[in-house]
């Protein structure tokens, strides 16, 4: 069966209406990684585990995670889902403050008890989270977080658990996971898998490009007999690196500039643009 998931440039900040809009707005595209994370994500909803997405940055990690969001929705899935942009921090309770944060629970809180221990903020996420009927916690490069810091995620993660209102714990990062939730013994035995993102050969990037207009569904159907077509594809996937983002910021400059018209010039022009 066909998927689909949304292309987009990796955002800044927390922002569940953006990633709305995004997924109103943006062009579907089929890759087989979003398949991948999306069965990590199913999988890690039936175990009450934790799940990993460990890659090269710009391949993909943050869109997978959007379109987690956006599936979620439509399979009507119990409860809702957030997605955390994680940022530097140490310390046991950081991570727990970033996601009251996310889930609104800001200056009132935050701000008058700034030197609050883990037990209250624990207390309290639990709390919010099982009023708010939170099903799913997305964070988006964790490996920011110390270990310490991933010790408190896990501390809620398990407490969650014993309340009997379990979360699907999804993370994402660039370092190997042994550099990270490797070293936190209770994450690593409650981790159920670990998907690995990574850059796209040369057939992936056509596939993908395919699937962005009909001046590139044009380009990859006559490369069997146009070798300028062939060497366009090859250009393409050479400067881009077959990374994700990459690409994507090619096809938009593309249909922006070339309209239906995709040449070999075109395309070496435009990608001197990036």
């Amino acid at each position: 069966m066909d998927s689909k998931f949304i292309l987009n440039e990796e955002d800044i900040g927390a922002a569940s209406t953006q990633d709305a809009a995004q997924t109103r707005d943006e062009e579907l595209i089929t890759t087989p990684l979003i398949e991948r994370c999306w069965k990590l994500y199913t999988n890690c909803r039936t175990a009450t585990a934790i799940g990993v997405i460990q890659g090269p940055s710009g391949t993909g990690k943050s869109s997978a995670l959007r379109v987690i969001m956006s599936r979620h929705a439509q399979h009507e899935f119990p409860g809702s889902i957030h997605r955390i942009k994680c940022s530097k921090a140490c310390g046991p309770s950081s991570g727990v403050r970033a996601i009251l944060l996310d889930l609104g629970i800001g200056g009132a809180v935050t701000s008058t008890r700034a030197g609050a221990g883990l037990h209250y903020l624990l207390a309290l996420a639990v709390r919010e989270i099982k009023q708010r009927k939170v099903s799913a916690l997305l964070l988006d490069d964790a490996d920011y977080y110390e270990t310490d810091t991933v010790v408190g995620i896990v501390a809620l993660f398990d407490q969650l658990r014993e309340a009997k209102c379990p979360v699907t714990l999804i993370m994402t990062g660039v370092l190997n996971e042994d550099r990270w939730i490797g070293q936190v013994p209770a994450a690593a035995t409650r981790t159920l898998h670990v998907e690995h993102s990574d850059v796209m050969d040369i057939a992936m990037t056509a596939g993908v490009l395919k699937q962005m207009g009909e001046s590139f569904q044009k380009l990859v159907g006559s490369q069997r007999k146009d070798a300028d077509a062939r060497a366009a594809l090859r250009l393409i996937h050479k400067e881009t690196g077959g990374v994700f983002r990459r690409i994507r910021y090619f096809a938009d400059l593309a249909n922006a500039q070339a309209g239906e018209g995709l040449t070999l010039e075109t395309v070496e022009a435009i990608l001197e643009q990036m």
